[in-house]
């Protein structure tokens, strides 16, 4: 993973770690708390986000495997039976109904 990716990551998380931190310091201790807090959620929000910015290809390689395009499964354009865990690809208005619901639906028929 570049450098220049792994630092913007530190930088965003860095930004979302330290307002976090602000936020819950505030709520523990007032004005005092809002300081800390966002200094310790800067340095552990810039940690982590350069962290994830450096696993993001590892995994998501992980989750694409050879039988997969992508990543997903299939498309189940014309729906029926999922055979498989994994992912799918899925379009506005369409419904995933639970096992259990399909099943009791079954039973009604």
């Amino acid at each position: 993973m570049g450098k220049k990716v792994v630092k913007a990551g530190g930088k965003i998380g860095k930004i979302v770690g330290k307002e976090g931190g602000k936020y819950v310091g505030r709520e523990i201790a007032g004005k005092k708390g809002a300081k800390v807090g966002g200094e310790i959620g800067g340095i552990v929000g810039e940690v982590a986000g350069e962290a994830i910015a450096r696993e993001a290809p590892k995994i998501y390689k992980r989750m694409k495997t050879r039988q997969t395009q992508g990543g997903v499964i299939a498309s189940m354009k014309k729906g029926g039976h999922i055979r498989r865990t994994g992912l799918y690809r899925l379009h506005k208005g369409e419904y995933v109904l639970p096992l259990k619901k399909v099943r009791a639906l079954q039973r009604q028929l």
